[in-house]
């Protein structure tokens, strides 16, 4: 009868979260029901606020021992599937470089998302063919990584007829052709882990691919993670026709019939003094964190943009090198290393842009400032100090197109 229960559940797709006034209770009724959710809403920052606020929010009983941590107000004794598709969204890794990862200025243009995730891993393209699943459970489930992949391989071939295996990047690898159609990362707690990837089934790889820059521009220097370029294959590609709706489906009653198994009891809510619009206010400023500039560019490793610059002086050709440092997406430092110690004393008109944003347009304005010349002004900037001051712009410029 359980089992029944939660193949409906799974296949009536909870409209999680579809609307602001969607209050969390209805999160909780849904995991009362089944350990399967599918969220209806395709905003990427409500969807990663949604799992960032599953994994916050609930405690694990491991081995189903009913024991739990009184001060938590939600406990289960499996783990939580989480699937959702997201419009057109680029996101990044929790230690990453967006103007390293991706083709900013392009992503902009076509108004795809940015976004950054609360799990380490690579930069990826999100659209409405691409499925995100999530399993969030107890801290020993991150070992159970390339488990939860053969497990998704195994659906793939039960259903479909695609074989495919997990490599030790957690990706997923179509046997045949040995191209990528999953790839994942995960997050370890202090109680809790999720482990969360990707499945291409009709993906727009065009798009994909040009907003993910294929290769790290040489004069951006950072120790950011990086990630790792692949050739990827969706799975409409090896079974034409096949959609993104009944693949979810076929996932969500895979994964209920499996978890079901392992339920001994109902899920339940510990009492609490705030209701339930104290969870639903959680939810929303988890969404407000993570679509603030400050989280998405301002959490970025600090890195460095060098250009080395030809210059004459005095008929004698020389070179210098030109540094810039960027913290937390904010300039910090400027730097002219040259053996003619005048033009590296020029670094010093470059001070106000200190502690300025590196937002493109902010960035932007305020070095053609420097360039404006007013014959009322003084301090306007000298030949070499214009020369240093292009290539700022031109390696801003660069950084996002």
């Amino acid at each position: 009868m359980l089992c029944r229960q939660l193949l409906r559940c799974a296949r009536a797709w909870q409209p999680l979260l579809a609307t602001s006034t969607t209050r969390s209770a209805s999160i909780l009724s849904a995991l009362n029901s089944s350990p399967v959710l599918i969220s209806s809403n395709n905003d990427i920052y409500t969807n990663l606020a949604l799992e960032h606020w599953l994994y916050t929010n609930i405690r694990f009983n491991q081995d189903g021992d009913g024991k739990s941590n009184e001060s938590v107000g939600i406990h289960f004794n499996h783990p939580i599937l989480l699937i959702w598709t997201d419009e057109p969204s680029l996101v990044l890794g929790r230690h990453q470089n967006p103007w390293v990862e991706a083709n900013l200025g392009l992503v902009n243009k076509l108004g795809i998302k940015v976004a950054r995730r609360h799990s380490g891993g690579g930069c990826v393209y999100h659209d409405e063919n691409n499925i995100n699943i999530s399993v969030i459970g107890e801290r020993k489930l991150f070992e159970n990584r390339q488990e939860n992949l053969r497990f998704l391989a195994n659906i793939l071939d039960k259903k479909y007829g695609i074989k495919c295996e997990p490599n030790k990047r957690h990706d997923l690898i179509h046997s045949a052709t040995g191209l990528k159609m999953s790839g994942s990362a995960a997050k370890l707690g202090r109680h809790n882990s999720y482990h969360h990837f990707t499945l291409l089934v009709d993906t727009d790889k065009e798009i994909m691919k040009a907003a993910i820059r294929e290769k790290q521009q040489d004069f951006i220097k950072t120790n950011s993670s990086l990630s790792t370029r692949s050739s990827v294959i969706n799975l409409n590609e090896l079974k034409p026709g096949l959609t993104t709706n009944q693949v979810i489906s076929d996932l969500a009653q895979a994964y209920g019939e499996h978890y079901c198994k392992g339920i001994s009891e109902q899920p339940s809510r510990k009492s609490k003094t705030e209701g339930d619009e104290d969870d639903l206010a959680s939810l929303t400023r988890i969404k407000q964190d993570l679509m603030d500039w400050n989280w998405i560019y301002g959490m970025t490793p600090r890195f460095k943009m060098e250009r080395v610059v030809n210059l004459v002086d005095r008929g004698k050709d020389m070179s210098a090198s030109f540094r810039v440092h960027v913290d937390k997406a904010v300039f910090k430092g400027f730097e002219i290393e040259c053996d003619e110690p005048s033009i590296s004393a020029y670094s010093d008109r470059f001070k106000h842009l200190v502690n300025t944003s590196f937002n493109y347009k902010d960035a932007m304005v305020n070095v053609v400032k420097m360039l404006q010349v007013d014959d009322n002004n003084l301090q306007s900037l000298t030949g070499y100090e214009q020369i240093f001051a292009t290539h700022l712009l031109q390696m801003i410029h660069e950084a996002n197109f």
